[in-house]
């Protein structure tokens, strides 16, 4: 097998190893990082089994590339500082398809230690190192579907508290599982302590019946139409005594009202009063042509001469003259007196005359009243009547109106009782089903709390039967290669070392110890996996001189195996040389690669 390498962490070289190949050089070296370049190659992770994220790629040198060659095949991981890239002779296409065809045909596997953190973990690391490497994990047989044969629960309850364990699970897969189960079981028991312990007073079906018993009453027609009815009818008799009332005082209000007589008698004749208005008129012309003679003759004896012939006056025309006038002045005051008289006998005939017609007004007036009274009167009785006749019916209702109040009013009570039982039973029922929906749930608490007592139990069984089976499966592969250093128990969940007659907790076994255990357990999964598994294990320098015999056992069981392990020390181990190649990494040349495919 060869690993090339190009700029990973700064470092560019090719190695090549055919059977187990110890890597020698001092801190910084590059032991690592080719055992980093063999991991990330075949699997795409690094030593440690992190995947390569972003800062990862910086870390490891920005853009590098790592190739692994084999027999017929090759693969190439390279890295452009942002992306990840896998290419491959077993396929084309895309990165997808190249680490499809990888997995499918290599199944490559790399099982990475190192020596010193087994040690620094104890016992549990190098029993959990057994577990995931053992070939008793998920790869061939579920751990979940064992544990729900020992429980007795279906796989898919069981699912809901056990995950699927993942291809390299080990027993911290239990421990985590056992904790999760804990977990769970002191919710359970804190939420079984949270529940009310009341119990229903009434079963549910009941108060359901009820409810619906009740509702049905309150919902059922009543005889409400007839009280309605009779209500109207009352209503009705009291709007028409109200409107009889109302008419009844419009009509007393709008009563015709007699006329008033004239203060005077009337007149036993009237005079003729177009005539006396021709009288008065000649009376006043006869006054204006006395008072006329009586000017004219005022203005003739006024001068000396006469106005018309204009001789002078003799004594004789002024003596005549004023004879004449003397007349004409009789004449006038008579006129002037006759015309008083008409005029006074005018003014008599218009007020007779006003009189009677003040008189004959208030004899048709009288007629009208006589004629609108009797009317009046026989619409007052109509009125009267009917208020009488609606005060009667009214009457007649009162009696019954009051007794469909009464009525109302009793059954308006029964619905509400009705009403209040309804919501008293309502609430019980809520109570009930609450008290209800408490059982079940108490129920359910505590079929789920047996359900996790018997998951607990059932994976402490499994955990216990993955134990042994691993133990079973190492001894029978190499039993034999570690009967010098302790035979391999299992015992309380644990990996024990059997030894001397006597039992050794792996966490007081030295460092160069566990290290020879690590190694030879993932060499035997290793030599037990159907696919291309490669051995990492960094930090053996942690092996003792004196156990360097058993190291070499070890390394050449590993190449009679054919087990492809790449080991690293940062000092030399002297006595394996005929087990193992050595790479010295202080002195080997180191040569940059080119395009690798």
């Amino acid at each position: 097998m060869k690993i090339t390498i190009k700029n990973l962490r700064g470092h560019n070289g090719i190695y090549e190893w055919f059977g187990p190949t110890l890597l020698v050089g001092r801190n910084g070296a590059g032991k690592s990082t080719v055992m980093d370049a063999v991991s990330l190659a075949l699997v795409g992770r690094c030593l440690d089994g992190s995947c390569v994220d972003r800062q990862r790629m910086q870390s490891l040198g920005g853009k590098w590339q790592v190739g692994l060659e084999a027999g017929d095949w090759r693969v190439v991981r390279r890295c452009d500082g942002a992306r990840l890239f896998c290419e491959s002779t077993l396929a084309d296409g895309t990165s997808a398809a190249h680490e499809a065809a990888l997995a499918a045909r290599l199944k490559p596997r790399v099982l990475s230690v190192r020596c010193d953190d087994i040690v620094a973990l104890g016992g549990r690391a190098l029993f959990d190192l057994a577990v995931r490497w053992g070939g008793q994990g998920n790869a061939e047989g579920n751990w979940r579907h064992m544990i729900a044969e020992a429980a007795g629960l279906p796989e898919a309850v069981v699912a809901q508290d056990v995950p699927a364990p993942g291809p390299d699970a080990g027993m911290e897969w239990f421990i985590g599982v056992r904790q999760r189960l804990s977990t769970a079981a002191e919710e359970v028991r804190r939420a079984r302590r949270a529940l009310p312990k009341a119990t229903p007073s009434a079963s549910v079906a009941d108060l359901e019946a009820e409810v619906a018993r009740l509702e049905a009453m309150l919902a059922r027609p009543n005889a409400d139409d007839e009280i309605d009815a009779v209500l109207a009818e009352y209503a009705e008799a009291q709007d028409a005594v109200t409107a009889a009332s109302a008419k009844l005082a419009l009509l007393e209000a709008s009563a015709p009202r007699e006329p008033v007589a004239p203060s005077e008698p009337p007149p036993t004749r009237v005079p003729d009063v177009e005539a006396l208005v021709a009288a008065v008129a000649e009376a006043e012309a006869a006054v204006a042509q006395a008072r006329a003679a009586v000017a004219h003759v005022a203005d003739a004896i006024s001068g000396e001469r006469c106005p018309t012939c204009g001789r002078p006056f003799a004594a004789a025309d002024i003596a005549l003259a004023a004879q004449r006038k003397s007349e004409a002045a009789a004449t006038l005051a008579e006129a002037e007196m006759r015309l008083e008289a008409y005029r006074a006998a005018l003014a008599r005939a218009k007020a007779a005359k006003d009189l009677a017609e003040q008189w004959q007004a208030y004899e048709s007036e009288r007629q009208r009243y006589e004629a609108n009274r009797a009317k009046h009167e026989a619409a007052t009785a109509e009125a009267v009547r009917a208020r009488d006749e609606a005060r009667a019916r009214l009457g007649a209702l009162l009696q019954r109106a009051e007794a469909a109040r009464a009525e109302r009013q009793a059954r308006e009570a029964e619905y509400r009782r009705t009403l209040d039982s309804l919501r008293a039973t309502q609430a019980a029922l809520a109570e009930a089903r609450e008290a209800e929906a408490r059982s079940r749930e108490r129920t359910r608490l505590e079929g789920r709390a047996e359900i996790l007592r018997r998951l607990d139990a059932a994976v402490a069984v499994v955990a216990d039967s993955v134990a042994r089976g691993v133990y079973h499966a190492l001894v029978n592969t190499i039993g034999a290669l570690l009967a010098p250093l302790g035979t391999l128990t299992v015992a309380d969940g644990r990996l024990w070392i059997a030894r001397n007659g006597g039992r050794i907790d792996p966490r007081e076994l030295s460092a160069g110890e566990a290290a020879l255990y690590a190694l030879a357990i993932g060499g035997a999964v290793a030599a037990r996996h159907d696919g291309l598994a490669v051995l990492l294990v960094d930090n053996l320098e942690v092996v003792h001189e004196s156990r360097a015999e058993d190291l070499r056992r070890i390394c050449a069981w590993l190449r009679d195996q054919k087990v492809w392990a790449l080991l690293a020390s940062s000092r030399p181990i002297p006595g394996i040389d005929e087990a193992v190649a050595v790479i010295n990494m202080d002195a080997a040349e180191k040569r940059a690669t080119g395009t690798l495919l």
